[in-house]
């Protein structure tokens, strides 16, 4: 197996796991109407050292969205890339409902992690931030 095909499945893997092992997870995001990111899930990233040197880190980092059934996770609906500590990904005509927000840290030395969210649908939005570290898995916040 190529090391990224590898890496894909073990992050996909622990993400199934954690939603099994942790079946009741905390719904994060803050829903809104605002015109701005009116049908999308957004927010914005940032690391315990906002130091330049690890925001170029981030280049490598995806925000991933995806199904949430029954406590299981679902296929993925969207994904954005993190540029200049934002990011937005369109749920087009997808239906209101939970979804699970992932950071995929791709090539950084970031942590993966993940929250469930609840999204409101195409007239309205979810804003999710997140704080990447090294040594602990991403905290997802409101502010």
């Amino acid at each position: 197996m190529k090391p990224q095909k590898f890496i894909l499945a073990a992050t996909a893997l622990a993400a199934a796991l954690m939603v099994t092992f942790f079946n009741v997870a905390p719904i994060q995001g803050q829903t809104s109407s605002s015109d701005a990111h009116k049908g999308q899930i957004y927010g914005t990233v940032q690391t315990g050292n906002m130091a330049t040197t690890n925001q170029s880190r981030l280049d490598d980092v995806a925000i991933v969205v995806r199904n949430a059934k029954r406590g299981k996770l679902g296929k993925i609906v969207g994904f954005s890339p993190i540029k200049d500590g934002q990011y937005a990904v369109d749920m087009g005509d997808l239906p209101a409902g939970k979804y699970v927000v992932e950071v995929d840290p791709g090539a950084s030395y970031y942590r993966q992690g993940e929250t469930l969210v609840k999204y409101p649908g195409r007239e309205g939005s979810t804003r999710q931030n997140w704080t990447l570290s090294t040594g602990k898995p991403p905290i997802p916040s409101l502010d």
